[in-house]
């Protein structure tokens, strides 16, 4: 998935999503969408978004 990010979106949006699972799906199904692969659902990607901002707090 690193790669996939790295190799489509560029080494920064990798650094960006260092340490943030939100950002990191973001920047994921960018990266799939533009290499025409796999993309997470908006159902899973808004699951995992909510789980993170409820340990974010």
């Amino acid at each position: 998935m690193v790669f996939l990010i790295r190799d489509q979106l560029g080494m920064e949006a990798v650094v960006e999503s260092l340490g943030d699972l939100e950002r990191f799906l973001c920047n994921y199904n960018k990266a799939a969408e533009k290499a025409g692969t796999y993309v997470f659902s908006d159902r899973f990607t808004r699951y995992i978004c909510d789980l993170s901002k409820d340990a974010k707090r």
